[in-house]
């Protein structure tokens, strides 16, 4: 066998390997605030700011009054990190590294794993931008869909839950169309006024709509 025919084989049989080792998303900070420092399972370090995505293996360490709350896509669920502590990323959650536990809880009116992925897709607006890769632009009937799901979301979720929002953001931010994302922002902005994180989301969503 020659040498191009053997290499091709190789790269055949190893790349289900390579494929299946290369760190996923399995969730997004919810809400973030205090001291936190973070780096990814090759040991790179990176800025986590509210409303990134995390990956597979990422380790977060939280100061002394650090908070950080994170939405795990696989279980639906959230989990409230309170420093000083630390722990590394997993699909199913947070392994504790030092300090006390998380206590994971479920996320109300969530219709899909797909759904919370979605939510993690406004890092892409703006200065938000954070290892993220291109989405696809929904189609007329993907967005009825993701409407019919926002309303039942929302009718089943906390009055305070911005992620039926940030799913519709996030989605509806492919089409290029800012008009379409009005409606999404003023009410994340009527349940958390005073979240300096919404605040900062809103008005680059607006600066994406003022006319150039």
């Amino acid at each position: 066998m020659s040498l191009p025919r053997i290499l091709l084989l190789l790269m055949v049989m190893f790349a289900p390997l390579v494929q299946a080792q290369a760190p996923v998303y399995v969730g997004l900070i919810d809400r973030l605030s205090g001291q936190v420092s973070a780096k990814s399972a090759a040991g790179n370090r990176f800025e986590p700011s509210a409303f990134s995505r995390l990956r597979e293996g990422d380790e977060i360490t939280l100061a002394a009054g650090a908070e950080m709350q994170i939405v795990l896509f696989e279980s639906r669920r959230r989990e409230p990190w309170q420093g000083p502590a630390s722990f590394r990323l997993r699909t199913a959650g947070g392994e504790v590294l030092t300090g006390k536990a998380a206590q994971a809880i479920d996320i109300k009116g969530a219709p899909s794993r797909v759904s919370l992925a979605a939510a993690g897709n406004v890092q892409r607006i703006g200065g938000l931008t954070l290892r993220s890769a291109p989405g696809r632009i929904p189609d007329d009937a993907t967005v009825a869909q993701a409407q019919a799901d926002y309303a039942a979301w929302v009718a089943s979720a906390e009055a305070d839950d911005i992620l039926p929002e940030l799913y519709m953001i996030g989605l509806l931010q492919e089409r290029r169309e800012p008009a379409l994302l009005k409606p999404y922002v003023e009410a994340m902005l009527k349940k958390q006024p005073e979240h300096a994180d919404v605040r900062a989301l809103a008005e680059r969503v607006t600066q994406q709509a003022r006319p150039r």
